[in-house]
């Protein structure tokens, strides 16, 4: 069986002035040496955890993060440097609550895992799974017949003005 080394080289953590939102991102060199081989393979990979605050998240639309049950979002992937520069090569699906080096040690192992295409004995699993947004009921979009028949039906329930409107058709 191929032996897997592997160090850190770096990591950076950033955090927003007030403290919600942040992104850590660690780099790590490694070497498979094979069975036979004459000198280890060596490689490069980073992983990258960003937390966003709702209040970061511009791409959702108010009415939808209004029905949300949770506060922030989280995204955690590796990357793997290749003559092509970084290709995304696995994303993290875990437990919203873990704290980032928790979710930097499942990438660790899911990445040698995937290197060696030896299997993980542990199944990660998240505790609570934020429940979807209620489905959206269509709108029905008005029409000039709408706009119409409601100004018609606005004038029938007035009482009569005695004025001649029969007349009057410059507004249509």
């Amino acid at each position: 069986m191929a032996e897997f080394s592997r160090r850190c080289l770096f990591k950076i953590n950033n955090q927003s002035p007030n403290g919600d939102s942040s992104m850590f991102e660690s780099v790590w060199a490694y070497s498979i040496t094979y069975p036979k081989a004459i000198a280890p393979t060596p490689g490069r990979y980073r992983i990258r955890v960003v937390k966003l605050d709702s209040d970061a998240l511009p791409m959702i639309d108010d009415e939808e993060l209004e029905n949300m049950n949770y506060s922030f979002s989280i995204q955690a992937y590796v990357e793997r440097w290749s003559d092509r520069g970084w290709l995304q090569c696995l994303d993290w699906i875990g437990d919203p609550d873990s704290t980032v080096e928790d979710i930097e040690d499942q990438l660790n192992d899911m990445y040698k895992s995937f290197i060696l295409g030896k299997p993980i004995e542990k199944t990660y699993e998240s505790s609570s799974i934020p429940p979807l947004p209620p489905k959206r009921r269509p709108k029905k979009p008005k029409t000039r017949t709408d706009i119409r028949k409601k100004t018609i039906d606005e004038d029938s329930s007035s009482e009569d003005s005695g004025e001649d409107i029969d007349g009057d058709t410059d507004w249509i």
